[in-house]
């Protein structure tokens, strides 16, 4: 089993999960917010379809990364 940091809190997920039920774990998924990893200074979004490892759940150090929602800042898209 993986730890992860969601909004503060350990939470055990399996050793490949995909994004899209990490988003499930994250309950503000609120329009106008986007669901990333944050692995220190590294913020990354988190993409549905694609199947995290333990590896990828862990940085350098092996502590658990983040998964927070974060207001998205986009400005002038077409």
């Amino acid at each position: 089993m993986a730890t992860v940091i969601i909004n503060g809190k350990r939470v055990n997920v399996p050793d490949q999960v995909s994004g899209k039920e990490l988003r499930k774990k994250v309950k503000r998924n609120q329009k106008g917010r986007r669901i990333v990893k944050i692995d220190g200074m590294d913020i990354e979004n988190l993409d549905d379809y694609e199947v995290y490892t333990k590896k990828e759940l862990t940085n350098k150090k092996g502590k658990p990364v983040k998964i927070q929602s974060i207001p998205d800042r986009t400005k002038g898209g077409y």
